[in-house]
């Protein structure tokens, strides 16, 4: 059974974060505010089965977790000193360069895993090849 290299660079670069933190198995839990970009994306929701499964417990740990809207707001959040560490796509990587006071420790994802391209069922377009040279567009977010 092959396991999902993307969950295990996460749990890898959580047991990295933790170790880097100095956080080590003791006998009473500390507390860890965990923030999420995004409440239920793949590469992210480890830090819940892992809190479920009592895990973090084991090491001392007692994770508060909180969800957000998106990376930026959860950028936010570390801005303000109300996350110790923060879970997100990668995008936020990007807002350290920009000067968010708060350290990148790894990517975890490989490229491009949340986007999907959906087209009619009657497309002639039926492979990614098929799209070169065709023009597509998204909705702009709510705001």
């Amino acid at each position: 059974m092959v396991g999902n290299p993307a969950r295990g660079r996460l749990v890898a670069a959580l047991a990295f974060v933790f170790a880097a933190a100095g956080i080590a198995p003791v006998a009473s839990a500390t507390t860890l505010t965990v923030g999420k970009a995004a409440p239920n994306a793949d590469p992210i929701i480890p830090v819940n089965v892992g809190e479920q499964l009592g895990i973090f417990k084991k090491h001392g740990l007692d994770l508060k977790i909180v969800d957000f809207t998106g990376g930026s707001r959860m950028t936010q959040a570390m801005a303000a000193g109300a996350l110790d560490i923060g879970d997100g796509a990668g995008t936020e990587m990007a807002l350290v360069a920009k000067g968010a006071p708060m350290i990148a420790i790894c990517e975890t994802a490989g490229p491009i895993p949340f986007i999907g391209i959906g087209v009619p069922w009657d497309s002639p377009i039926k492979t990614i090849d098929q799209l070169k040279g065709k023009t597509s567009a998204f909705p702009a977010p709510a705001r």
